[in-house]
C-alpha cells in the first residue's frame, strides 16, 4: 500500500513540474485549504534531499510580515544570514563558494538593494547547479491587514535574475493574492492543490487490522482531531470518550492522557475554563504518579498540562479562573523543574 503522505507529496510535486516546464513564469502561487500548508513544509524537506524532484535549490524565508517596505530590509537581513551560515558549514566541509555581501550604497532602496542581491546570489548558484533558485515567501506572522501583495509587486516589475522564481501561498476562502496573479498573469501560475488531508488522517488510521485496538484508538482519534480543527465541541467529547474507552480497556493511561488534553484545548478554546482546567488537574495527577513510576512521556504529558493551565487561567478575565490546586503540584525536583516552564508560560 503507497503512504498516504507519499501520495499528497507527490500531488506537489506534480505541481512543481507543471510550474517549471513553463519557463517564462516567475511566482508560484499554491492555493491551500486551511490548516493544511504544513503539508509544503514537508514537500520543501523532500526537496533537500536525495529525493527531489529537481535540482531547484530552495530558500525558505519565514520573515514576519509587517509592512512591506521593512518586510524586504528584514528578509535581505535574514536572507544573508542563511546564506552566510550555509557557506560556513560549506567551508567546514571543504567546498569553498565566494558570494559577496548584499549592496549597501548609499541612496538605494530596500526593494533595490534586495534585486542587487538576489542577481549576486542567482550567478552564484548557477556556477553550481543547473536548476533555479527559488525563494519561498512564507511569513511565519502577519500582522493585521498586511499582505505580501505589495512585496511581491514590487519584485515583479523589477528586473530579476532569470533563473529566480517564487513560491507563494494562499488559503481558500480568504485568498489574498488573487487580484496580484490576475494583474500579473504573465508571470504567475495560480493553482488551488487539493490535499484532501482529512482523507490522509483517515487512511494513516486504518492501517493494520481493521479489529485491532490500536486501528481503532487511531481512527476514533483522526475524527477527534477533525472536530477539533472543526472547533465542534460536541464532537470532540463523543470521539474523545470513545477513545477513553479503548485507553481504559487496553490500559493506556498515556494516551488517555493525551486524549484529556485535547478536550482540555477545546474546553478553553470555548471558554469554558472551569472544565478545562478539570481536565487538566486529572492529567496532572494521573501522569504524576506515572512518572514516578519511571515513565519519562508521562512527565513530559504532566508538564503540557501544567502549562496548559497556566495559560487557561490567565487567559480569563481579571484572573476570574480557578487555579490548579496545590495538591496537585509535583514533588522534590520535579516540582522546580515545572515551575520554571510555568513561570516561562505566566511571564512571572
Amino acid at each position: 500500500m503507497t503512504n498516504p503522505l507519499s501520495q499528497r507529496m507527490a500531488v506537489l510535486e506534480r505541481h512543481w513540474q507543471a510550474f517549471r516546464r513553463r519557463p517564462q513564469l516567475r511566482l508560484c502561487r499554491w492555493v491551500f485549504a486551511p490548516d493544511e500548508q504544513w503539508l509544503l513544509s514537508l514537500f520543501l524537506q523532500e526537496q533537500a534531499g536525495i529525493d527531489a524532484v529537481s535540482n531547484d535549490i530552495f530558500v525558505v524565508l519565514r520573515t514576519p510580515l509587517q509592512h512591506w517596505q521593512t518586510y524586504l530590509e528584514q528578509t535581505l537581513e535574514d536572507l544573508t544570514d542563511a546564506i552566510r551560515h550555509d557557506l560556513m558549514l560549506l567551508d567546514q566541509h571543504g567546498l569553498s563558494v565566494e558570494l559577496a555581501d548584499a549592496p549597501n550604497p548609499a541612496g538605494l532602496d530596500a526593494v533595490s538593494r534586495f534585486v542587487q542581491y538576489l542577481h549576486q546570489l542567482s550567478r552564484t548558484v548557477r556556477t553550481h547547479t543547473d536548476g533555479a533558485l527559488v525563494l519561498c515567501l512564507l511569513p511565519e506572522s502577519v500582522e493585521d491587514n498586511a499582505t505580501l501583495e505589495p512585496v511581491l509587486t514590487a519584485l515583479l516589475q523589477r528586473d530579476l535574475p532569470p533563473d529566480l522564481r517564487l513560491l507563494v501561498t494562499d488559503t481558500a476562502g480568504a485568498e489574498q493574492l488573487a487580484t496580484l496573479c490576475g494583474r500579473f498573469r504573465t508571470d504567475c501560475y495560480s493553482s488551488t492543490v487539493d490535499m484532501q488531508l482529512q482523507k490522509v488522517i483517515r487512511q494513516l488510521a486504518a492501517l493494520g487490522s481493521p479489529t485491532a485496538p490500536d486501528v481503532k484508538f487511531r481512527q476514533w482519534q483522526a475524527e477527534l482531531t477533525t472536530a477539533l480543527a472543526q472547533r465542534n465541541l460536541r464532537d470532540v467529547q463523543y470521539f474523545a470518550n470513545n477513545c477513553l474507552l479503548i485507553c481504559g480497556q487496553q490500559n493506556w493511561p498515556v494516551l488517555a492522557g493525551s486524549v484529556h488534553l485535547s478536550v482540555a484545548y477545546a474546553y478553553v478554546d470555548h471558554r469554558r475554563f472551569e472544565e478545562a482546567l478539570t481536565r487538566y488537574r486529572q492529567v496532572i495527577e494521573q501522569m504524576e504518579r506515572l512518572y514516578e513510576a519511571g515513565d519519562a512521556p508521562a512527565g513530559q504529558l504532566s508538564i503540557m498540562a501544567w502549562l496548559g493551565g497556566a495559560e487557561c487561567t490567565t487567559s480569563c478575565v481579571s484572573g476570574s479562573a480557578p487555579s490548579i490546586t496545590t495538591s496537585a503540584r509535583p514533588t522534590g525536583p520535579k516540582r522546580y523543574r515545572t515551575g520554571c516552564w510555568l513561570s516561562k508560560a505566566t511571564g512571572d
